[in-house]
């Protein structure tokens, strides 16, 4: 929950997060995703990736600003 905390409030609020900060909690915070969508909805795969649906939605570009420090 911590990871999930810090890169809403840190990387998007205050802007004050590094690339190589938002890079550390990808993976808990797409764990925890995955974890609330599997609860959710059961019938859905557990292994879905949460990046795949994010570059599928947004692009790549989105990633590549938030993996590089910008605000969205």
């Amino acid at each position: 929950w911590d990871s999930a905390w810090a890169l809403h409030v840190w990387g998007f609020h205050e802007a004050k997060l590094d690339s190589e900060s938002v890079r550390r909690r990808v993976a808990d915070v797409e764990r925890m995703v995955l974890e609330a969508r599997s609860a959710v909805h059961p019938w859905r795969s557990a292994g879905s990736n949460l990046l795949g649906s994010l570059r599928r939605r947004r692009g790549s570009t989105y990633l590549r600003k938030l993996s590089a420090g910008l605000h969205p």
